[in-house]
Protein backbone atom coordinates (compact mmCIF):
# COMPACT_ATOMS: atom_id res chain seq x y z
CA UNK A 1 0.00 0.00 0.00
CA UNK A 2 0.98 3.47 -1.14
CA UNK A 3 0.45 6.92 0.22
CA UNK A 4 1.41 9.76 -2.27
CA UNK A 5 3.68 12.00 0.31
CA UNK A 6 3.19 14.67 -2.11
CA UNK A 7 0.54 16.27 -5.28
CA UNK A 8 2.68 15.01 -7.90
CA UNK A 9 2.43 12.28 -11.14
CA UNK A 10 3.53 8.76 -10.37
CA UNK A 11 5.05 5.18 -12.21
CA UNK A 12 3.99 2.46 -10.45
CA UNK A 13 6.76 -0.55 -10.63
CA UNK A 14 5.68 -3.93 -10.43
CA UNK A 15 8.30 -6.93 -10.43
CA UNK A 16 7.46 -10.70 -9.76
CA UNK A 17 10.53 -12.30 -7.97
CA UNK A 18 9.67 -15.55 -7.67
CA UNK A 19 6.10 -17.41 -9.55
CA UNK A 20 3.52 -15.57 -11.58
CA UNK A 21 0.32 -13.89 -10.25
CA UNK A 22 -3.24 -11.92 -10.78
CA UNK A 23 -3.14 -8.66 -9.58
CA UNK A 24 -4.94 -5.72 -9.02
CA UNK A 25 -4.12 -1.61 -8.40
CA UNK A 26 -6.84 0.18 -6.75
CA UNK A 27 -6.65 3.85 -6.68
CA UNK A 28 -8.80 5.77 -3.67
CA UNK A 29 -11.81 7.15 -3.83
CA UNK A 30 -11.46 10.85 -1.82
CA UNK A 31 -13.66 12.31 0.92
CA UNK A 32 -13.64 15.32 2.98
CA UNK A 33 -14.74 15.22 6.65
CA UNK A 34 -15.55 19.29 5.65
CA UNK A 35 -18.49 18.01 3.42
CA UNK A 36 -20.36 16.14 6.86
CA UNK A 37 -22.24 14.04 3.94
CA UNK A 38 -22.49 9.98 3.31
CA UNK A 39 -20.64 8.08 0.43
CA UNK A 40 -22.06 4.73 -0.74
CA UNK A 41 -20.82 1.84 -2.89
CA UNK A 42 -21.16 -1.44 -2.80
CA UNK A 43 -17.94 -4.32 -2.38
CA UNK A 44 -17.92 -7.84 -3.75
CA UNK A 45 -16.75 -10.81 -1.59
CA UNK A 46 -13.01 -10.76 -1.23
CA UNK A 47 -12.86 -7.26 -2.64
CA UNK A 48 -11.25 -4.26 -1.04
CA UNK A 49 -11.74 0.05 -1.28
CA UNK A 50 -10.13 2.48 -0.54
CA UNK A 51 -10.81 5.74 0.63
CA UNK A 52 -8.57 8.74 0.96
CA UNK A 53 -9.58 11.28 3.76
CA UNK A 54 -7.49 14.54 3.82
CA UNK A 55 -7.54 17.38 6.59
CA UNK A 56 -9.06 15.02 9.21
CA UNK A 57 -8.91 17.23 12.67
CA UNK A 58 -8.58 15.31 16.04
CA UNK A 59 -11.83 13.53 16.85
CA UNK A 60 -13.35 13.82 13.60
CA UNK A 61 -15.58 10.83 12.94
CA UNK A 62 -15.63 8.00 10.05
CA UNK A 63 -18.43 5.65 10.76
CA UNK A 64 -18.65 2.58 8.08
CA UNK A 65 -21.93 0.65 7.58
CA UNK A 66 -22.90 -1.69 5.84
CA UNK A 67 -26.63 -3.07 4.64
CA UNK A 68 -27.06 -6.84 4.64
CA UNK A 69 -29.34 -8.93 6.16
CA UNK A 70 -26.90 -11.12 7.79
CA UNK A 71 -23.37 -9.24 7.96
CA UNK A 72 -20.43 -11.82 8.22
CA UNK A 73 -16.57 -11.12 8.27
CA UNK A 74 -15.61 -7.61 7.26
CA UNK A 75 -12.87 -5.08 7.99
CA UNK A 76 -11.95 -1.74 8.46
CA UNK A 77 -8.58 -0.53 8.13
CA UNK A 78 -7.67 3.19 9.55
CA UNK A 79 -4.00 4.18 8.16
CA UNK A 80 -2.11 7.41 8.78
CA UNK A 81 -0.69 9.38 5.85
CA UNK A 82 3.06 7.53 6.77
CA UNK A 83 1.35 3.89 6.01
CA UNK A 84 0.92 3.15 9.97
CA UNK A 85 -1.90 1.62 11.25
CA UNK A 86 -4.20 4.22 13.35
CA UNK A 87 -6.54 1.28 13.62
CA UNK A 88 -8.65 -1.99 12.81
CA UNK A 89 -11.61 -3.06 13.86
CA UNK A 90 -13.13 -6.48 12.71
CA UNK A 91 -16.48 -6.98 13.85
CA UNK A 92 -17.66 -9.65 11.57
CA UNK A 93 -21.56 -9.36 12.73
CA UNK A 94 -21.67 -5.63 13.55
CA UNK A 95 -23.58 -3.37 10.97
CA UNK A 96 -21.11 -0.58 11.31
CA UNK A 97 -17.88 0.48 12.41
CA UNK A 98 -16.77 3.82 13.78
CA UNK A 99 -13.13 5.67 14.13
CA UNK A 100 -12.29 8.63 16.28
CA UNK A 101 -9.24 10.46 14.55
CA UNK A 102 -6.59 9.99 16.90
CA UNK A 103 -4.89 13.25 15.71
CA UNK A 104 -5.11 15.41 13.18
CA UNK A 105 -3.17 13.69 9.88
CA UNK A 106 -4.44 12.96 6.01
CA UNK A 107 -5.75 9.08 6.93
CA UNK A 108 -6.64 6.10 3.97
CA UNK A 109 -9.72 3.91 5.17
CA UNK A 110 -9.75 0.40 3.51
CA UNK A 111 -12.62 -1.70 3.70
CA UNK A 112 -12.26 -5.49 2.80
CA UNK A 113 -14.92 -8.44 2.58
CA UNK A 114 -14.00 -11.34 3.82
CA UNK A 115 -17.30 -13.07 2.96
CA UNK A 116 -20.13 -12.28 1.35
CA UNK A 117 -20.35 -8.90 -1.13
CA UNK A 118 -22.27 -5.71 0.60
CA UNK A 119 -23.63 -2.48 0.32
CA UNK A 120 -21.91 -0.01 2.04
CA UNK A 121 -21.92 3.96 3.34
CA UNK A 122 -19.20 6.03 4.97
CA UNK A 123 -20.20 9.07 7.09
CA UNK A 124 -17.28 11.06 7.34
CA UNK A 125 -17.59 14.91 9.40
CA UNK A 126 -16.58 16.82 11.86
CA UNK A 127 -19.20 16.47 14.59
CA UNK A 128 -20.42 19.61 16.84
CA UNK A 129 -18.75 19.78 20.12
CA UNK A 130 -18.72 21.09 23.76
CA UNK A 131 -15.85 23.59 24.55
CA UNK A 132 -17.19 23.71 28.54
CA UNK A 133 -19.88 22.19 30.21
CA UNK A 134 -23.48 23.39 29.02
CA UNK A 135 -26.67 22.10 27.61
CA UNK A 136 -27.43 21.75 23.94
CA UNK A 137 -30.80 20.92 22.76
CA UNK A 138 -31.31 19.79 18.87
CA UNK A 139 -34.02 17.40 17.04
CA UNK A 140 -33.69 13.93 15.77
CA UNK A 141 -35.65 12.33 13.27
CA UNK A 142 -36.23 8.42 12.69
CA UNK A 143 -33.99 6.47 11.84
CA UNK A 144 -31.36 9.20 11.89
CA UNK A 145 -27.96 9.56 13.75
CA UNK A 146 -26.62 12.45 16.06
CA UNK A 147 -22.58 12.91 17.07
CA UNK A 148 -21.32 14.78 20.16
CA UNK A 149 -17.58 15.39 20.00
CA UNK A 150 -16.75 16.33 23.92
CA UNK A 151 -13.27 16.56 24.40
CA UNK A 152 -11.49 16.88 27.79
CA UNK A 153 -14.26 15.12 30.28
CA UNK A 154 -13.50 14.51 33.46
CA UNK A 155 -13.66 11.12 35.51
CA UNK A 156 -16.56 11.14 36.71
CA UNK A 157 -18.18 13.84 34.92
CA UNK A 158 -22.13 13.47 34.19
CA UNK A 159 -23.41 13.74 30.68
CA UNK A 160 -27.26 13.30 30.64
CA UNK A 161 -29.14 13.00 27.39
CA UNK A 162 -32.80 13.47 27.55
CA UNK A 163 -35.49 13.35 25.22
CA UNK A 164 -39.65 15.26 24.73
CA UNK A 165 -41.52 12.70 23.35
CA UNK A 166 -45.35 11.42 24.51
CA UNK A 167 -44.06 7.98 24.24
CA UNK A 168 -41.18 7.19 23.09
CA UNK A 169 -39.74 4.56 21.74
CA UNK A 170 -36.15 2.55 20.58
CA UNK A 171 -33.66 5.23 20.62
CA UNK A 172 -30.31 4.59 21.70
CA UNK A 173 -27.30 6.42 23.16
CA UNK A 174 -23.89 5.18 22.77
CA UNK A 175 -20.51 6.57 24.46
CA UNK A 176 -16.92 6.15 22.89
CA UNK A 177 -13.73 7.07 23.97
CA UNK A 178 -11.27 8.82 21.92
CA UNK A 179 -9.99 5.46 20.58
CA UNK A 180 -13.37 4.57 18.93
CA UNK A 181 -13.74 1.66 21.43
CA UNK A 182 -17.37 1.68 23.34
CA UNK A 183 -17.46 3.46 26.89
CA UNK A 184 -21.44 2.55 27.30
CA UNK A 185 -23.93 1.98 25.55
CA UNK A 186 -28.23 2.81 26.84
CA UNK A 187 -30.82 1.34 25.17
CA UNK A 188 -34.34 2.32 27.17
CA UNK A 189 -36.94 2.09 24.13
CA UNK A 190 -39.44 4.03 27.62
CA UNK A 191 -36.96 6.36 29.02
CA UNK A 192 -36.91 10.18 28.61
CA UNK A 193 -33.73 9.75 29.43
CA UNK A 194 -29.48 8.13 29.52
CA UNK A 195 -27.63 9.24 32.29
CA UNK A 196 -23.52 8.41 31.54
CA UNK A 197 -21.26 8.90 34.20
CA UNK A 198 -17.63 9.10 32.34
CA UNK A 199 -15.61 6.07 33.43
CA UNK A 200 -12.05 7.94 33.13
CA UNK A 201 -10.85 11.25 31.82
CA UNK A 202 -11.27 11.23 27.55
CA UNK A 203 -12.25 12.96 24.54
CA UNK A 204 -15.74 11.08 23.84
CA UNK A 205 -17.93 10.75 21.60
CA UNK A 206 -21.35 10.78 21.99
CA UNK A 207 -24.21 8.93 19.65
CA UNK A 208 -27.61 9.37 19.21
CA UNK A 209 -29.99 7.05 17.33
CA UNK A 210 -33.71 7.41 16.74
CA UNK A 211 -34.79 3.56 15.97
CA UNK A 212 -38.28 4.45 15.97
CA UNK A 213 -40.29 8.25 15.85
CA UNK A 214 -38.38 11.46 15.79
CA UNK A 215 -38.33 13.62 19.11
CA UNK A 216 -36.43 16.60 20.65
CA UNK A 217 -33.36 16.15 22.33
CA UNK A 218 -31.38 17.65 25.51
CA UNK A 219 -27.91 16.54 26.01
CA UNK A 220 -26.32 18.57 29.23
CA UNK A 221 -22.63 17.81 30.66
CA UNK A 222 -21.63 18.88 34.15
CA UNK A 223 -18.23 18.24 35.56
CA UNK A 224 -18.21 16.30 39.05
CA UNK A 225 -17.96 18.29 41.54
CA UNK A 226 -14.39 18.38 43.28
CA UNK A 227 -14.58 17.69 47.22
CA UNK A 228 -13.49 20.25 49.64
CA UNK A 229 -11.80 20.69 52.83
CA UNK A 230 -12.34 23.56 55.50
CA UNK A 231 -10.08 24.08 58.09
CA UNK A 232 -11.10 26.28 61.12
CA UNK A 233 -10.24 27.87 64.08
CA UNK A 234 -10.65 29.65 66.79
CA UNK A 235 -8.58 32.20 69.17
CA UNK A 236 -8.21 32.69 71.65
CA UNK A 237 -9.84 29.72 73.17
CA UNK A 238 -10.60 29.83 76.00
CA UNK A 239 -11.70 33.63 75.74
CA UNK A 240 -12.85 35.74 78.49
CA UNK A 241 -15.99 37.89 77.99
CA UNK A 242 -14.66 41.60 76.62
CA UNK A 243 -11.58 39.80 74.57
CA UNK A 244 -11.45 40.31 70.84
CA UNK A 245 -11.66 36.26 69.58
CA UNK A 246 -10.61 35.85 65.99
CA UNK A 247 -11.99 33.24 63.30
CA UNK A 248 -9.48 32.13 60.85
CA UNK A 249 -10.06 29.32 58.18
CA UNK A 250 -8.68 27.99 55.00
CA UNK A 251 -11.23 26.54 52.24
CA UNK A 252 -9.13 24.26 49.80
CA UNK A 253 -10.07 20.71 47.07
CA UNK A 254 -9.35 17.56 49.31
CA UNK A 255 -5.73 17.80 47.08
CA UNK A 256 -5.82 21.31 48.69
CA UNK A 257 -5.54 23.53 45.99
CA UNK A 258 -7.18 27.15 47.37
CA UNK A 259 -10.88 27.63 46.25
CA UNK A 260 -11.31 31.95 45.91
CA UNK A 261 -13.56 33.90 46.03
CA UNK A 262 -16.31 31.16 47.85
CA UNK A 263 -19.07 32.14 50.40
CA UNK A 264 -18.47 31.26 54.19
CA UNK A 265 -21.09 31.06 56.22
CA UNK A 266 -20.33 31.54 60.29
CA UNK A 267 -23.09 29.76 62.85
CA UNK A 268 -23.37 29.89 65.92
CA UNK A 269 -24.70 26.84 68.12
CA UNK A 270 -26.57 26.14 64.66
CA UNK A 271 -28.05 30.29 64.19
CA UNK A 272 -26.63 32.13 61.20
CA UNK A 273 -24.27 35.27 62.54
CA UNK A 274 -22.02 36.20 59.88
CA UNK A 275 -21.28 36.09 56.05
CA UNK A 276 -17.86 36.21 55.12
CA UNK A 277 -15.50 35.15 51.46
CA UNK A 278 -12.16 33.45 50.79
CA UNK A 279 -9.60 35.64 49.26
CA UNK A 280 -7.57 34.51 46.43
CA UNK A 281 -5.44 32.40 48.28
CA UNK A 282 -8.51 30.38 49.77
CA UNK A 283 -8.69 32.34 53.59
CA UNK A 284 -11.03 34.00 55.42
CA UNK A 285 -10.85 35.62 58.88
CA UNK A 286 -12.92 37.75 60.93
CA UNK A 287 -12.88 39.44 64.76
CA UNK A 288 -15.25 40.51 67.58
CA UNK A 289 -15.67 40.84 71.21
CA UNK A 290 -17.02 38.12 73.20
CA UNK A 291 -20.02 39.62 74.63
CA UNK A 292 -21.32 36.53 76.50
CA UNK A 293 -19.60 33.60 78.66
CA UNK A 294 -20.33 29.93 77.92
CA UNK A 295 -19.96 27.12 75.22
CA UNK A 296 -20.71 27.70 71.60
CA UNK A 297 -20.29 25.31 68.84
CA UNK A 298 -18.97 27.95 65.94
CA UNK A 299 -19.60 26.19 62.53
CA UNK A 300 -18.31 27.24 59.30
CA UNK A 301 -20.11 26.22 56.22
CA UNK A 302 -19.48 26.22 52.24
CA UNK A 303 -22.62 25.16 50.52
CA UNK A 304 -20.84 24.04 47.55
CA UNK A 305 -21.10 24.96 43.79
CA UNK A 306 -21.51 23.12 40.18
CA UNK A 307 -17.72 22.90 40.53
CA UNK A 308 -17.31 21.65 43.80
CA UNK A 309 -19.45 20.10 46.95
CA UNK A 310 -20.21 21.65 50.30
CA UNK A 311 -18.15 21.22 53.79
CA UNK A 312 -17.56 22.30 56.85
CA UNK A 313 -15.80 22.19 60.10
CA UNK A 314 -17.03 23.46 63.96
CA UNK A 315 -15.34 24.43 66.89
CA UNK A 316 -16.31 24.78 70.46
CA UNK A 317 -15.45 27.82 71.68
CA UNK A 318 -15.42 28.60 75.43
CA UNK A 319 -15.83 31.81 76.73
CA UNK A 320 -15.58 32.41 80.80
CA UNK A 321 -16.76 35.45 82.62
CA UNK A 322 -14.61 37.82 84.07
CA UNK A 323 -13.00 37.36 87.70
CA UNK A 324 -13.98 40.04 90.29
CA UNK A 325 -12.37 40.34 93.52
CA UNK A 326 -13.20 43.06 96.72
CA UNK A 327 -10.71 45.15 98.53
CA UNK A 328 -12.69 46.62 101.75
CA UNK A 329 -11.46 48.27 104.84
CA UNK A 330 -12.37 49.90 107.79
CA UNK A 331 -11.25 53.40 109.18
CA UNK A 332 -10.63 54.31 112.27
CA UNK A 333 -9.72 50.40 113.15
CA UNK A 334 -10.08 49.89 116.46
CA UNK A 335 -12.90 51.99 117.79
CA UNK A 336 -14.17 52.76 121.23
CA UNK A 337 -18.22 51.60 121.87
CA UNK A 338 -20.08 54.08 120.03
CA UNK A 339 -17.84 55.54 117.77
CA UNK A 340 -18.35 55.85 114.47
CA UNK A 341 -16.40 54.28 111.41
CA UNK A 342 -16.27 54.37 107.72
CA UNK A 343 -16.83 51.03 105.77
CA UNK A 344 -14.49 51.70 102.54
CA UNK A 345 -13.79 49.17 99.16
CA UNK A 346 -13.98 48.67 95.58
CA UNK A 347 -15.33 45.69 93.25
CA UNK A 348 -12.42 45.59 90.00
CA UNK A 349 -12.47 43.16 87.29
CA UNK A 350 -9.29 40.86 86.99
CA UNK A 351 -7.80 43.25 84.69
CA UNK A 352 -7.88 45.80 87.36
CA UNK A 353 -10.93 47.53 85.64
CA UNK A 354 -12.90 49.49 88.14
CA UNK A 355 -16.58 47.18 88.09
CA UNK A 356 -19.30 50.90 88.28
CA UNK A 357 -22.86 50.45 88.84
CA UNK A 358 -22.53 47.06 90.85
CA UNK A 359 -24.74 46.10 93.60
CA UNK A 360 -22.79 44.70 96.70
CA UNK A 361 -25.14 43.26 100.12
CA UNK A 362 -23.41 43.99 103.26
CA UNK A 363 -23.73 41.09 106.16
CA UNK A 364 -22.12 41.38 109.70
CA UNK A 365 -21.44 38.56 112.62
CA UNK A 366 -20.76 38.47 116.63
CA UNK A 367 -19.77 35.13 116.69
CA UNK A 368 -16.88 34.70 114.32
CA UNK A 369 -19.11 33.99 111.29
CA UNK A 370 -21.16 30.96 112.72
CA UNK A 371 -24.20 33.09 111.58
CA UNK A 372 -24.57 36.35 109.32
CA UNK A 373 -26.83 39.12 109.38
CA UNK A 374 -28.16 41.50 107.12
CA UNK A 375 -26.90 44.95 107.22
CA UNK A 376 -28.16 46.34 103.72
CA UNK A 377 -26.58 46.77 100.04
CA UNK A 378 -24.66 49.37 98.37
CA UNK A 379 -23.68 50.58 95.05
CA UNK A 380 -20.25 50.80 93.40
CA UNK A 381 -19.59 54.40 91.70
CA UNK A 382 -18.38 55.01 88.26
CA UNK A 383 -15.02 53.61 89.97
CA UNK A 384 -15.96 50.80 91.64
CA UNK A 385 -16.04 52.23 94.96
CA UNK A 386 -18.52 51.62 97.65
CA UNK A 387 -18.60 53.06 101.26
CA UNK A 388 -20.77 52.84 104.70
CA UNK A 389 -20.71 54.71 107.95
CA UNK A 390 -21.18 52.17 110.87
CA UNK A 391 -21.62 52.75 114.06
CA UNK A 392 -21.24 49.99 116.96
CA UNK A 393 -22.21 50.06 120.70
CA UNK A 394 -20.63 47.01 122.25
CA UNK A 395 -17.34 46.14 122.75
CA UNK A 396 -16.31 42.86 120.51
CA UNK A 397 -15.23 41.56 117.12
CA UNK A 398 -17.80 42.52 114.34
CA UNK A 399 -17.28 40.61 111.41
CA UNK A 400 -18.29 42.10 107.60
CA UNK A 401 -18.49 40.40 104.65
CA UNK A 402 -19.13 42.02 101.67
CA UNK A 403 -20.44 40.30 98.36
CA UNK A 404 -20.94 40.49 94.96
CA UNK A 405 -23.13 38.51 93.22
CA UNK A 406 -21.83 38.46 89.80
CA UNK A 407 -23.35 39.06 86.30
CA UNK A 408 -24.04 37.10 82.76
CA UNK A 409 -20.13 39.08 82.24
CA UNK A 410 -18.63 38.50 85.76
CA UNK A 411 -17.89 36.51 87.94
CA UNK A 412 -19.04 36.70 91.74
CA UNK A 413 -16.58 37.52 94.39
CA UNK A 414 -16.88 38.15 98.72
CA UNK A 415 -14.36 39.64 101.10
CA UNK A 416 -14.86 39.25 105.22
CA UNK A 417 -13.17 42.47 107.14
CA UNK A 418 -12.75 42.56 110.77
CA UNK A 419 -13.93 45.84 112.79
CA UNK A 420 -12.91 45.64 116.87
CA UNK A 421 -14.53 47.40 119.06
CA UNK A 422 -12.86 47.92 123.06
Amino acid sequence: MFLAPKTDDYLLELSSDYSSFNYTINSSHEISPAANHTESDSLSEHGLHYWWIPNVGKGDTLIAGIETVAPNYWTSTLYYSNGSTAQTVWAPHAHSHIFLAPKTDDYLLELSSDYNSFNYNINCFRPMYFATPHTKTGNLSEHEFYHLWIPNVGEGDTLIVGIEAIAPSYWTSTLYYSNGSVAQIIWAPHAHSHVFFAPKTDDYLLELSSDYSSFNYTIRWSHARLSTEIIFSVSPNPAIVGQTVTFLGNLTTDTGTPIPNAAITIKVNGIKRLSLQTNTTGWFKASGKATHAGFFNLTAEYAGSTQYLPSSDWVILTISKVQTEIYAKLIPNPVNPGATCELRGILIDQFSNPIKSATVSLEYSTDYGSSWHPAGTLTTNSYGIFSKTLTVSSIGIYLFRISYAGSPSHESSTTITALIVR
